[in-house]
């Protein structure tokens, strides 16, 4: 029964090896503390040449769960911006499943990945457009 249990529920966590067993609420182990949300999430960067009202950004972070198509938007100043944008995703919601992007510089960076490895959520990135001067 324990090991058809184990067969199909995920296993994140490991413990270390030790005699003393020690009391814990809450796991030393990051993927365990946040709240898992079982979908995609594709995320891109929109640039604007007028600053918002508000707070005067001119980049946009957009985070879309793929299947159902929730919109969450993050007005941001600079590109590198984005890894908190990253982590205010999934405090708020929950650590998605994948994490869908094209190629941008930011998006694929140490930070970022280190982030992805903790939260144990797999990275996508989409094949990098051909510019107009390599068409010709």
């Amino acid at each position: 029964m324990i090991q058809q249990t184990f067969a199909v529920t995920t296993q994140y966590a490991c413990l270390p090896m030790s005699t003393l067993l020690k009391k814990q609420y809450k796991s030393p182990f990051p993927a365990l503390n946040v709240h898992r949300r079982d979908k995609p999430v594709a995320t891109d960067t929109i640039y604007s040449d007028t600053p918002a009202v508000d707070s005067g950004a001119t980049i946009a972070q957009v985070f879309v769960v793929v299947k159902s198509l929730v919109t969450d938007v993050y007005a941001i100043k600079t590109d590198w911006q984005f890894v908190n944008t990253l982590e205010d995703q999934i405090w708020t919601w929950g650590a998605p499943t994948k994490l869908v992007s094209n190629r941008a510089q930011v998006e694929i960076s140490n930070q970022v990945k280190e982030i992805l490895h903790a939260y144990c959520i797999n990275n996508w990135q989409s094949e990098p457009a051909l510019s107009a001067s390599k068409l010709c």
